[in-house]
């Protein structure tokens, strides 16, 4: 048998464990091989969870939910800490050398934060795409700018490095970013540049 969910996030996986974030403000843990329940938790209430996935890591598990950033334990799902107003529901957030860089379309702001506490290290300005969250890179995080641009701030102190021309993108819903080979990619309804 099989786990009936409505989910539009990728799942991760991680020691054999699927954890799979249902778009009615759950995070299910199921056993990777025979899709066995292993915990159900509820995280957010109104706008629960859409498009951001969840974030593994040792023993944890981050979840964007309702603009707050969940931080549960992966054994058994029971909530470390919370931080309102870190990350919005369709964000998911990255995670590069011990740091969580996560996003506020709300609130217009990219932090960096703690992910034993919660707490933020830095947060800079930035107005970002409603579709998509950060991604960390060679001591760089690059952000989506709902302007139609790519802002690249420092990993260490969230100052800004350079933003991109306008592109002429996001403002359709990008479909993410990704850097390979030292090529940065953004892809947009219109294509991918």
């Amino acid at each position: 048998g099989g786990t009936n969910v409505i989910t539009r996030a990728v799942p991760a996986v991680s020691g054999g464990t699927l954890y799979l974030p249902v778009e009615c403000c759950r995070v299910l843990a199921l056993n990777a091989t025979t899709g066995a329940p292993i915990w159900n938790k509820d995280v957010g209430n109104d706008d629960g969870i859409r498009l951001a996935s969840p974030v593994v890591s040792g023993r944890m598990v981050y979840q964007c939910a309702d603009g707050d950033l969940y931080a549960l334990w992966a054994s058994n799902g029971n909530r470390k800490w919370r931080d309102p107003g870190l990350c919005d529901a369709n964000y998911t957030p990255a995670l590069a050398n011990g740091v969580l860089y996560t996003s506020d379309f709300e609130a217009s702001q990219l932090e960096a934060v703690n992910p034993s506490t919660g707490a933020a290290d830095w947060t800079a300005a930035a107005q970002g795409s409603d579709e998509t969250g950060p991604i960390v890179a060679n001591g760089v995080v690059y952000y989506p700018l709902n302007a139609g641009t790519i802002a690249a701030f420092d990993v260490t102190t969230g100052a800004l490095l350079w933003t991109s021309p306008d592109l002429g993108v996001i403002h359709n819903g990008t479909a993410g970013l990704a850097l390979v080979n030292g090529l940065l990619y953004v892809g947009d309804t219109d294509g991918l540049y």
